[in-house]
């Protein structure tokens, strides 16, 4: 195809840090459509947070109470 992962990738990123809410994370995710949000600390990547892990600490959540 030729193609390259810049063609592809988003180029204006919204980023965390580790202690960032999840509600904030939500709320985030919310505003900017994207589904996933890179967790960063001194410019290095930590990781990566996802609607899906979102969900799950909801789920977990309810189940305890």
């Amino acid at each position: 195809m030729g193609l390259k992962v810049r063609d592809l990738m988003s180029k204006e990123l919204s980023t965390v840090t580790k202690s960032v809410n999840i509600k904030e994370i939500s709320r985030i995710m919310a505003d900017t459509g994207y589904q996933r949000i890179p967790v960063v600390e001194d410019k290095k990547l930590l990781g990566l947070i996802t609607q899906s892990c979102i969900i799950r600490a909801v789920a977990d959540n309810i189940d305890k109470k």
